[in-house]
């Protein structure tokens, strides 16, 4: 088991420090939706001590990743298993990347470094499923969330 995981397998807090001290803007979750007003973590990161203060209060029972220029990263997100089909097939050297298979059991966030910060941009509707590049005004659910209706964690899919 690598450092990370072992972080991330702690919980919330835990994770939410490490990506914090990694250089992720981090926010509360509850559920997949942010527990607090979250725009500010587009333009600022939390501190630990924040991140502790969500903790006490109750809001960090997930976590998220502010993508963009905050963090530095960009994540393809992947809903439904025909959607991560369709994508492996037609993008198989994109798939070589860090990689969080999502708590509906079903999907993937692939997790990307550009030099340069791609807009949002989302297929949605399609009938393998969902494909969205997030970025700059966005955040993505972060392992060890709990997905609200499955109750699976997301998880790094190594």
């Amino acid at each position: 088991m690598n450092l990370e995981t072992e972080f991330i397998q702690r919980g919330s807090l835990a994770a939410a420090l490490y990506y914090q001290m990694h250089g992720l803007s981090v926010i509360p979750l509850n559920g997949k939706k942010p527990a607090l007003y979250w725009q500010d973590y587009q333009k600022r990161r939390a501190t630990g001590s924040e991140i502790k203060q969500w903790d006490s209060y109750g809001k960090l029972k997930n976590v998220g990743i502010v993508l963009g220029k905050i963090s530095g990263i960009v994540a393809v997100d992947l809903d439904g298993l025909e959607a991560v089909n369709l994508f492996e097939a037609q993008f198989p050297e994109w798939c070589n990347t860090y990689t969080v298979r999502t708590g509906s059991r079903k999907g993937l966030h692939l997790y990307y470094q550009p030099q340069e910060i791609p807009a949002t941009t989302r297929v949605v509707g399609l009938p393998a499923g969902n494909i969205e590049l997030r970025s700059t005004g966005t955040y993505v659910v972060a392992p060890p969330s709990i997905h609200p209706d499955t109750h699976f964690s997301y998880v790094v899919d190594l």
